[in-house]
């Protein structure tokens, strides 16, 4: 179980819970340079959104996905937890 901090609200998430991030295509960039550059050992994949010039990504990673929320304020953030 791992612990997701956001707007000062704490909730457990199960193992395999997927974050998905929607970001615009300019913060989606700088948050893919800053991962690469960090070589930060999260796993990510990167889609586009049906929102015209948004990207999603998504990770596992609950710490790095709370960074992002966290660095880039106003990203909206759908959580998929894994079925029973």
């Amino acid at each position: 179980m791992q612990t997701l901090f956001i707007m000062n609200e704490a909730k457990i998430y199960p193992k395999g819970t997927v974050f998905q991030l929607l970001l615009n295509g300019r913060d989606a960039s700088s948050v893919i340079n800053e991962w690469w550059e960090a070589s930060t050992q999260a796993d990510v994949r990167v889609r586009k959104a049906k929102t015209k010039g948004c990207m999603v990504l998504e990770t596992e990673d609950m710490i790095y996905a709370s960074h992002i929320i966290k660095l880039w304020p106003g990203t909206k953030v759908n959580i998929k937890e894994p079925k029973k």
